[in-house]
């Protein structure tokens, strides 16, 4: 009974000697999020909402987004926010409906960030 007990634990030892020293890393799909998020643009997308897509802490999900794209995910969600919007006002939607479609609070929040990220406004877009 002794030596099936030592034989156990130089067996459980050998694997821990052998086991990896880091776990791998979560992959984050950048493409599969952002499709994921171009399908529902008009909903809140906290942070949190896309660590979960990913199965991943919000605080992870910041660092790894970060280190993937440059950006912060809030970040990287208004430009794609305000892409889409420009889209939209070049096909001559509304500015109140391509806020809508695009998650924005209202027409005068969709003002306000064109021309603080993008220094244009809905007339210009629309005028191209």
């Amino acid at each position: 009974l002794l030596r099936q007990r030592g034989s156990l634990h130089r067996m459980r030892l050998q694997l821990l000697l052998d086991a990896p020293t880091l776990l791998p890393r979560r992959g984050v799909d950048v493409q599969a999020l952002e499709g994921h998020i171009r399908r529902a643009l008009h909903t809140p997308w906290p942070t949190a909402r896309m660590a979960a897509c990913c199965h991943l802490s919000p605080q992870r999900f910041h660092a790894r987004w970060l280190e993937l794209t440059g950006r912060t995910p809030q970040h990287w969600l208004r430009q794609l926010r305000l892409d889409q919007a420009e889209r939209l006002l070049a096909r001559r939607r509304s500015l109140e409906a391509s806020a809508a479609d695009c998650g924005h609070a209202s027409a005068s929040a969709l003002a306000y960030a064109l021309r603080r990220d993008r220094g244009t406004g809905a007339r210009a877009l629309r005028r191209r």
